[in-house]
């Protein structure tokens, strides 16, 4: 879930005046789902009122992402912006059929995700290198349509001294691309980061011991699943390090999910470091939660990626600890 990632914030562009109608309306869907609507960084509650997933009176300063998704993680995204702020969301053909009438931000977005190639998004990008649109989607999701070097460099270079802070992924991908990826078997890419408080933690200190590595995001509800299962595991065996380490920046939203998920974490949680961006390319970190067991030698001996995967609760408790 990486590349749902979002830049902008809806509900800090409320005000009283010039307000306008977001209306998100599912075509198609049976009455009972499973949908979530996401706007912003937040999971918006939804409405139960029929076709009509979300309602809301507010005002619209530029271009704003959302997306709705399934259990399964299978997402629909569109883009508002002033004056087009009604979605349609169709059951048939989904993910690719959201429509937003008279949304240019939007066309510039569907344009880009579905491109037919990696030749045709070159294109289509640069007809407005500039836009928030094209700069967001370029920067999260580059990686599904496997881009030579040359195109993604290209495409940096399209874009303005002032707006190339906003491709900082895209940026920290070209810096790793010659550095090998941690896979099963090599050793482990050793970092320092920080917890919400600024205690340092340092994968070398953890030497000599088994320690998990598990990669996490804010807004990732298979995350939180497992992270119930992992306390239960590492209370089961506690010579079993633990550190997890999040996408995104320090979230007090995520926190209290954790605790009204009920979650007890007694492992260190990251949220910053140096090179945060490049360590995740090292890690090759495209799914979330992702995970990488190592051994006491500092190699990894196992990774997996997505929740639910049953080793987490039943082969790291068997794992034999020195």
């Amino acid at each position: 879930m990486r590349y749902l990632l979002i830049l902008l914030s809806l509900f800090g562009c409320l005000s009283l005046n010039g307000q306008e109608q977001i209306k998100i309306e599912l075509v198609g869907f049976p009455a009972k789902h499973e949908l979530q609507l996401h706007l912003a960084d937040t999971v918006v509650e939804i409405g139960k009122r029929g076709n009509i997933l979300f309602e809301k009176t507010t005002k619209i300063e530029g271009p704003i992402f959302g997306f709705v998704d399934t259990e399964t993680g299978e997402y629909s995204g569109f883009w508002i912006e002033p004056g087009a702020t009604h979605v349609k969301v169709f059951a048939e053909n989904y993910p690719r059929n959201t429509v937003v009438e008279g949304s240019g931000s939007h066309d510039i977005y569907l344009g880009l995700k579905f491109a037919e190639s990696t030749a045709a998004f070159v294109k289509s990008f640069s007809k407005q290198p500039n836009h928030i649109t094209a700069l967001t989607y370029l920067n999260r999701g580059y990686w599904v349509h496997e881009f030579s070097w040359t195109q993604l460099a290209q495409m940096y270079e399209m874009v303005a001294d002032e707006n190339k802070a906003q491709l900082e992924d895209l940026k920290a991908y070209l810096n790793t691309i010659d550095i090998p990826r941690v896979i099963r078997g090599s050793n482990i890419y050793n970092f320092e980061g920080f917890d919400a408080v600024g205690t340092s933690y340092a994968t070398k200190d953890y030497r000599g011991q088994y320690l998990l590595l598990e990669f996490n995001y804010g807004n990732c509800e298979g995350c939180i699943r497992d992270l119930k299962k992992l306390a239960k595991t590492q209370k089961k065996n506690k010579n079993l390090q633990v550190i997890t380490y999040n996408m995104d920046a320090h979230s007090p939203q995520w926190l209290e999910l954790i605790e009204k998920k009920k979650v007890k974490i007694t492992w260190p949680v990251l949220w910053t470091g140096e090179n945060k961006l490049e360590l995740f390319h090292i890690y090759d970190i495209f799914e979330f939660p992702s995970y990488f067991l190592v051994n006491p030698e500092g190699k990894v001996i196992k990774t997996w990626q997505g929740s639910g995967d049953p080793f987490l609760e039943g082969g790291l408790t068997r794992i034999q600890i020195r």
